[in-house]
């Protein structure tokens, strides 16, 4: 039986005399040179790589390994500090070694895309030992292949266990943030460069508006308004909205009056369900996976998904909301300075109440990822006016909350809909007392419109007190249910025998 040292020693070429070990030289090259020359290219490498000597090629895994030592000891990466460490650990890397390498790039562009490329052939040139040994044990009669197959399970598990953490001392991790690039702002604290927002309000409340106009300016480089809480500190950026709701027609109505456009400018962007696609039952998976498809191949700096309703109308799927803001997430952080507004709506509430994250129909399950949380809401003193309220904020202060939300008022100026600051206020002066008859109202529509989409009476009982703050019974909630559909059959009645 060949020695546990002889197995792991076998050929790589021992399935295919003829086969190429996987290995890209020149993306090896290209990784090592960009962190010598840019500060930010060993960063992002450092990050990526982190735990790896995934480099094929000798001299490469030995430079790689004092771009580690220098970065854990939080000294300056480049071709003197290298140097210094290359004779400190007695290696044969030169000073013109490392000036040669340094001068086959010249910026560290798609840097992340070298990464990923040589550690997919890395872990190819793994997984080939791997078979290779466990091909061995196979071959060998001597071996329990029960044992094998323990091995096989494990070794496999194994490969690389700590692929997906960066694990640093705190102190080193505070040293690294000091140094990453500041967080702009685009619309004051409501959201930030590399932040996630989720955005909800009320059917109609104008969502969308808000959204596209917000979109348009940071396009552009411009505060929405110019008050304190949407200050934009930002250049203009690539942005683009996933629009789920309006058609061509609808923007036309709302962008287009007598001849006259709204100047949009030719960084923004609209993502749209192809007209084959719209009767498709596409599933929430393949949805997901197609936005985050087009905002790897595009590169935007903002998103809008506009609205997460049409992605799954089981919003409250706690899968689906982590598969969709996991990747989100992991997006803003390897694409920063990437940020992304999520709109969605609120289901039917006691409006006679302040807004608060609970009314969001996603719940925790989606507010969990985000790192800001705001509301639009229609005033119930006056229609006419809509007001902004800042819920949830984790890198900035909450400007506009119950004592002074912002309020605005849709103007129509050129023919085309946009929202004007009109003032600041208190919540209070836009909601009003509800009748005992208006919140029973309330209260049967939502339990109308809960069952209709297949909710239980548990659920809509427990849905019932988060949102009214009072406690309905499931027994109760049949009563209701029962009562509400005899109306609507008398109701049905009564209109054919008057149309007879």
């Amino acid at each position: 039986m060949k020695s546990k040292q002889s197995v792991h020693n076998t050929d790589l070429h021992i399935i295919s005399k003829s086969a190429t070990v996987p290995a890209d030289i020149n993306a090896e090259a290209a990784i090592l040179a960009a962190c010598l020359v840019e500060k930010s290219a060993s960063s992002i490498a450092v990050q990526f790589l982190r735990g790896h000597n995934v480099f094929y090629l000798e001299s490469h895994k030995v430079i790689w390994g004092l771009l580690i030592d220098l970065d854990s000891k939080n000294i300056p990466i480049d071709i003197l500090t290298v140097y210094n460490e290359s004779k400190k650990k007695g290696t044969k890397i030169t000073i013109g070694d490392l000036t040669d390498l340094a001068s086959r790039v010249s910026s560290s562009a798609h840097i992340e895309a070298h990464c990923m490329i040589i550690y997919e052939l890395y872990m190819r040139r793994k997984a080939i030992e791997e078979a290779n040994i466990i091909m061995t044990k196979a071959y060998d009669l001597k071996q329990d292949i029960f044992t094998t197959y323990d091995y096989t399970y494990n070794s496999l598990k194994m490969v690389d266990p700590s692929n997906i953490f960066d694990s640093n001392t705190l102190a080193s991790d505070v040293v690294r943030g000091s140094k990453e690039p500041p967080r702009k702002r685009l619309c004051g604290e409501l959201i930030r460069e590399g932040e996630i927002a989720l955005f909800f309000g009320d059917e109609g409340c104008g969502k969308s508006m808000f959204s596209f106009q917000l979109a348009k300016n940071v396009s552009e480089g411009k505060p929405m308004f110019a008050i304190d809480g949407f200050e934009n500190d930002g250049k203009p950026v690539k942005s683009v909205i996933f629009d789920f709701e309006l058609t061509r027609a609808n923007l036309a109505e709302r962008y287009h009056h007598e001849g006259t456009f709204e100047n949009f400018n030719e960084n923004l962007h609209r993502v749209a369900l192809k007209e084959d696609s719209l009767d498709a039952n596409l599933s929430s998976t393949r949805i997901i996976d197609s936005i985050i498809s087009w905002i790897e191949n595009n590169d935007p700096g903002f998103v809008v998904i506009d609205n997460i309703t049409y992605i799954s109308e089981e919003i409250t799927d706690n899968a689906i909301a982590g598969r969709l803001m996991k990747k989100l997430k992991a997006l803003t952080m390897s694409r920063f300075p990437l940020s992304v507004l999520i709109i969605g709506h609120t289901p039917k509430r006691d409006k006679t109440q302040p807004i608060e994250s609970k009314h969001f129909a996603g719940g925790k399950a989606w507010s969990n990822f985000c790192t800001s949380q705001l509301a639009i809401v229609t005033s119930l003193k006056d229609p006419g006016i809509k007001y902004i309220k800042h819920l949830k904020s984790r890198s900035g202060l909450k400007l506009f909350d119950s004592d002074n939300v912002c309020e605005m008022e849709i103007s129509f100026e050129r023919g085309t809909a946009q929202f004007l600051h009109v003032g600041n206020g208190l919540e209070t002066d836009h909601i009003r007392y509800m009748s005992n008859d208006e919140k029973n109202d309330q209260i049967d529509a939502m339990i109308e419109d809960l069952n209709d989409k297949g909710w239980s009476l548990r659920k809509i009982s427990a849905e019932l007190k988060r949102q009214f703050g009072e406690t309905v019974s499931k027994t109760t909630v049949q009563r209701r249910l029962a009562a509400l559909k005899s109306q609507r059959t008398a109701d049905r009645a009564a209109d054919n025998e008057d149309e007879n």
